[in-house]
């Protein structure tokens, strides 16, 4: 008797032992696999460096998309993560991380960000940068949030939808 034939005269006498096809469906599992549509939405005001100074409008205009993102009859997104004022690198990073800890496949995310960017012409080509309240504007390498990293961060995530807003200029003396 060949291989094949012994498998398949096994797996005849084997019958359906071991699958149970009564088992219940979980009543939320087509709900746990729902899209959902996430946002973490950061607002930059207050910032260390003398040179970037503080912003007016970079939390009040957070906290407003964030509002519109939230209701539900305009944005109705599922779940919006604000971070506002003082926004070191690594709280942007903790809130980061917080906010997309769950997404799948089929979700979308949105990353907005206003508040202080920069250019670094020094190094190797024009490099940008998102500047936490913790940057300094002559440092923004070692101190700034660089967006290659922001796009390579995000490009990783599950899911398929992804967007990134930033509302950053320099506008340092």
């Amino acid at each position: 008797m060949s291989p094949i034939s012994m498998l398949l005269v096994a797996a005849a006498w084997a019958g359906t032992r071991g699958v149970h096809t009564d088992t219940p469906r979980p009543a939320d599992l087509d709900q746990a696999y729902e899209p959902r549509r996430v946002a973490l939405v950061v607002g930059i005001d207050r910032y260390t460096d003398p040179a970037l100074g503080d912003l007016r409008y970079s939390a009040k205009d957070s906290q407003d998309l964030a509002r519109v993102l939230s209701s539900p009859g305009q944005g109705a997104f599922d779940l919006v993560s604000q971070v506002t004022g003082t926004v070191t690198s690594e709280s942007f990073w903790s809130a980061f991380e917080a906010a997309t800890s769950h997404l799948q496949r089929d979700d979308t995310f949105v990353l907005f960000i206003a508040g202080h960017g920069t250019l670094d012409l020094t190094g190797e080509g024009t490099r940008l940068y998102v500047m936490p309240s913790d940057g300094w504007l002559t440092e923004p390498a070692d101190t700034g949030i660089p967006l290659v990293t922001l796009e390579a961060a995000i490009a990783e995530l599950p899911a398929r939808r992804r967007v990134m807003v930033l509302d950053t200029c320099y506008s340092g003396s």
